[in-house]
């Protein structure tokens, strides 16, 4: 059986920093804009092993984004114009200097 591999890496997101991305809550819609998509470095020894969906991400990386507000940690069905809508998991993590800091991390 081949392990699916996740279709979002750094580069994704890289081009889209400075652009607005839209969560939806209950019919109310947020404004966020991306402002660092940053690699993680694996260090030799990182201690990965095969988790429960089989696959284990070569690349990591966290992305930061910026809201007028402190939103709720959970997962949230995101848009962006070139992406397209995709779900993600947000956690905040505190004021940034124009607003509320919330990450994502990918590993």
């Amino acid at each position: 059986m081949e392990i699916p591999k996740s279709s979002f890496t750094v580069e994704t997101f890289t081009p889209h920093i400075g652009e607005e991305f839209i969560v939806d809550i209950e019919n109310q819609k947020f404004s966020l804009k991306l402002i660092l998509a940053e690699a993680s470095v694996l260090h030799p020894r990182d201690g990965r092993s095969l988790g429960k969906s089989g696959f284990v991400r070569t690349d990591p990386f966290s992305l930061l984004f910026e809201c007028n507000q402190s939103l709720p940690q959970m997962l949230y069905e995101m848009n962006h114009a070139v992406i397209g809508a995709f779900q993600i998991g947000l956690v905040p993590v505190g004021p940034t200097n124009n607003g509320w800091g919330m990450e994502a991390v990918f590993n």
